[in-house]
């Protein structure tokens, strides 16, 4: 089976074989050209023959990006006969759910909570779980005892958070893999930058951890 994870900021393409990983390839989103996903879906799929590559299973798309996507399925059309299946929160039924608006709600959101779901359910009594993803958004959502996605909150994920600040004259930019977050530890001294840099990361680590 392929699957093709269409974010904000990445697109990953994986191959697996059964439950597990064989292959996997990751490009930013603004790099998703029909060229780069023909690129990602010939390593993926190997060969010339397309009936071949049809026998390595279906190919899934989940995707927030609508540009992106279009990249994906042309790409895809040149490889295999067989075109992906683009998952939708109102077609397919990933998860029962009590949202006023499902058609936009993003597919990221729901397909991880049905796999905290399934994974967490699985021979054991239902509980509630909490479900966080951290991308270019921070996502906090909550699937109940019965299995229902209730929705959640977005907050803006860690590089939103430092771009936003950086838009201040005095403030540069920084990035988001450079923030300690030990400082957002219960009881952590190092919480007051003393200078910029650390007190604009040490907000990222403690605001959004606090927030989420």
């Amino acid at each position: 089976m392929i699957a093709i994870d269409v974010g904000n900021s990445t697109v990953i393409f994986a191959r697996f074989s059964g439950l597990e990983i064989a292959d996997r390839i990751a490009l930013t989103t603004g790099e998703m050209t029909v060229p780069a996903a023909a690129a990602a879906c010939a390593r993926l799929l190997g060969g010339d023959d397309v009936s071949a590559a049809d026998r390595d299973g279906p190919a899934w798309v989940a995707s927030v990006v609508p540009a992106a996507t279009a990249a994906v399925q042309e790409a895809f059309a040149r490889r295999r006969a067989c075109p992906p299946r683009i998952l939708d929160p109102l077609r397919d039924a990933i998860l029962e759910h009590d949202l006023a608006t499902p058609a936009t709600t993003g597919i990221d959101r729901l397909l991880a909570a049905r796999a905290a779901r399934d994974r967490f359910d699985a021979g054991r009594p239902r509980t509630g779980i909490v479900v966080i993803q951290a991308g270019t958004a921070a996502t906090v959502d909550l699937v109940d005892r019965r299995g229902v996605f209730l929705g959640g909150i977005i907050l803006p994920g860690p590089r939103l958070w430092l771009e936003s600040l950086a838009t201040t004259a005095r403030i540069p930019g920084f990035r988001a893999q450079d923030a300690d977050w030990s400082v957002a530890a219960p009881g952590a001294r190092r919480a007051l930058g003393r200078d910029t840099r650390s007190a604009v990361l040490n907000g990222l680590a403690l605001g959004l951890s606090a927030a989420i």
